[in-house]
């Protein structure tokens, strides 16, 4: 078994998180010097600036229709019932993000499998949108 090295808040940068999602055969990109992910969705992955955690998060817009009761009663719904994802609420979208903490080191592949994670609750998100908040 070949010992995979530890990410840690010590060696942590964009290039080395790309080279994580891209021996994964996930298809990655820079835009504006920001990282990103691009499979179904556009998934932007952000370092804190004192390198504590890494952060996916996806940007949907809203329906300008919607009301704003609706709004927060699917962004409330969601943060209570998918506790992996904070969800922000803004003018004209909603920021669905998820966190992973680098302090103490995690293996590559523990990155790969909490991203993949993070898109399934999204999914899983995305279709409680009963009222028809997100465009």
């Amino acid at each position: 078994m070949s010992e995979e090295k530890l990410i840690s808040n010590e060696n942590v940068s964009k290039e080395l998180i790309k080279e994580v999602f891209d021996n994964a055969f996930l298809d990655t990109g820079y835009d504006q010097g920001d990282l990103f992910i691009k499979e179904t969705w556009r998934t932007w992955v952000f370092v804190d600036e004192k390198n504590r955690f890494l952060s996916f998060n996806l940007y949907f817009n809203l329906n300008q229709n919607s009301s704003l009761a609706d709004r927060l009663d699917y962004v409330n719904y969601v943060s209570k019932e998918f506790i992996i994802v904070k969800v922000a609420l803004y003018d004209k979208t909603v920021r669905f993000g998820s966190y992973i903490w680098l302090e103490g080191g995690v293996s590559p592949r523990n990155i790969i499998k909490a991203y993949k994670a993070f898109i399934m609750v999204i999914e899983e998100a995305l279709n409680t949108d009963k009222k028809g908040v997100l465009a």
